[in-house]
C-alpha cells in the first residue's frame, strides 16, 4: 500500500511535466503492485496504458515487459489464452533484442499460465531454463522463484519428494535474500507437501507461519489459498469451528478480489470440509464443480488431499445418486456459489 501511493504520487509529478518514457516505467511499476494487491482491473488499467505510451514510444524492449506484467494480470482473472498469447509477442521481442532477462521471465510467466490451466508436464522444461538463465545471471530471488514454482508443479504431479526438496530450496534462499513474501510462498509449497503426506500438524504450522507474514504485506491471492489450506489441516485435526472460520475469510477475500484460482481453492476445501458434516453427496457436487477446471481436475494433489477423501465419505452412495450429483456439481457456476456458500458460512455464524 506504501509503495502504490508513493508510486501514484510520483506519477502525478511527471504527467505535469510530460515526461512519457517516466510516466510508462511509474504505471508498470504501479501495474505490478497492484497485481500483488489483487487489485487486477486497475492493474490491467494501468499496464494497458503502460503499453499504448511504450509502443508510442517506440520502446520495444519496454514493450516486452510491460506485455508480461499483462499477461500475469489476465492469468490471474482466468482470461488463459489471451495471458498466453501477450507473453508469447513478450518473449518474441526479447528474443529479438537478445534479453536473456526479459527471456527467462518470459519462461517463467509462461510455465504459470500453463500450471494455472492444469498442464503442469509441459511447465516443468519451461522452469527448470528460466531457472538456469536467472542462476547463471546471479539473480538469486527470481532463480528461487523459479525453484518454489517448479516444487509447486512437482507437488501437483505426486512427486512429494522432489517438491519438498525444491521449495525448502528456495525458503532457504528466500531467508537469505530476506524476501518475506517468497518465505511465506515457500511456506506455502511446502505446506501443500505437508497435507498430501497428512502430517497435518507440519501443515499448520506452515501455514500459520505463511499466513502471518501474507496478512502483513497484504499479499490476499495467496493468503486466500494458505486460509483454505488451513481449513483443510485443521478439519483432518478435528479442529472444525477453526476451519470453518478460516475458510470462510478465505471464500470473503476469493470473492472480494475476483480472481478465478482463490475462488477454487475455496470451493474444494469447502467440499472437503462437508465430509466431515455428514454431507457426502453435497461434497461430491462441489468437488464435480472445482474439479471442472483443469487446475483441480487434473492434479494428483488435488486427488490426494480432496478427492479420495470425499469419494470414501460417498462410498455408501448408489452410483446413480453420486453420477447425479456430479452432473449437478459439473452444472454449476463458479461465482454463485461462492456467493451461496459464504451466504451458508454466515448464517451459521448468526445461528444459534
Amino acid at each position: 500500500e506504501s509503495a502504490r501511493q508513493y508510486f501514484e504520487e510520483s506519477l502525478c509529478f511527471y504527467r505535469e511535466v510530460g515526461e512519457q518514457w517516466a510516466v510508462a516505467l511509474l504505471l508498470e511499476r504501479l501495474g505490478a503492485v497492484n497485481e500483488n494487491l489483487a487489485d487486477y482491473d486497475r492493474a490491467r488499467s494501468v499496464l494497458e496504458e503502460c503499453l499504448t505510451i511504450r509502443r508510442s514510444l517506440g520502446d520495444r524492449l519496454g514493450v516486452g515487459h510491460a506485455l508480461q506484467w499483462l499477461s500475469a494480470v489476465f492469468s490471474k482473472q482466468g482470461h488463459y489464452e489471451q495471458a498466453e498469447g501477450l507473453v508469447l509477442e513478450s518473449i518474441a521481442i526479447c528474443q529479438e533484442l537478445d534479453d536473456r532477462v526479459g527471456i527467462a521471465h518470459g519462461q517463467q510467466n509462461l510455465a504459470a499460465n500453463l500450471m494455472l490451466r492444469g498442464r503442469f508436464f509441459e511447465a516443468q522444461p519451461l522452469l527448470e531454463q528460466a531457472a538456469a538463465a536467472h542462476n547463471e545471471l546471479g539473480m538469486r530471488y527470481w532463480f528461487a522463484v523459479d525453484i518454489d514454482l517448479l516444487g509447486w508443479t512437482k507437488a501437483n504431479l505426486a512427486l512429494y519428494e522432489a517438491a519438498h526438496r525444491l521449495s525448502a530450496d528456495a525458503r532457504n534462499l528466500f531467508t537469505e535474500i530476506g524476501d518475506r513474501e517468497g518465505i511465506a510462498l515457500a511456506c506455502l509449497s511446502l505446506a501443500e507437501v505437508a497435507l498430501a503426506e497428512q502430517a497435518y500438524g507440519d501443515a499448520q504450522d506452515l501455514l500459520e507461519e505463511s499466513i502471518s507474514i501474507l496478512r502483513d504485506i497484504g499479499h490476499r491471492e495467496f493468503l486466500a489459498q494458505a486460509l483454505g489450506e488451513l481449513a483443510s489441516a485443521e478439519r483432518a485435526l478435528g479442529r472444525l469451528p477453526e476451519a470453518r472460520s478460516h475458510l470462510n475469510e478465505g471464500l470473503q477475500i476469493a470473492a472480494e478480489i475476483r480472481a478465478q484460482l482463490p475462488k477454487l481453492w475455496s470451493v474444494a476445501h469447502f467440499a472437503l470440509l462437508l465430509t466431515n458434516r455428514g454431507q457426502p453427496e453435497r461434497a461430491v457436487e462441489l468437488y464435480a464443480l472445482a474439479s471442472r477446471y483443469p487446475y483441480i481436475g487434473n492434479s494428483r494433489f488435488w486427488e490426494d488431499i480432496a478427492g479420495t477423501h470425499i469419494a470414501a465419505a460417498a462410498a455408501s452412495l448408489s452410483p446413480d445418486v453420486v453420477a447425479a450429483a456430479q452432473e449437478r456439481g459439473r452444472a454449476r457456476d463458479l461465482d454463485a456459489t461462492v456467493v451461496e456458500l459464504l451466504t451458508e458460512l454466515d448464517d451459521e455464524t448468526e445461528g444459534p
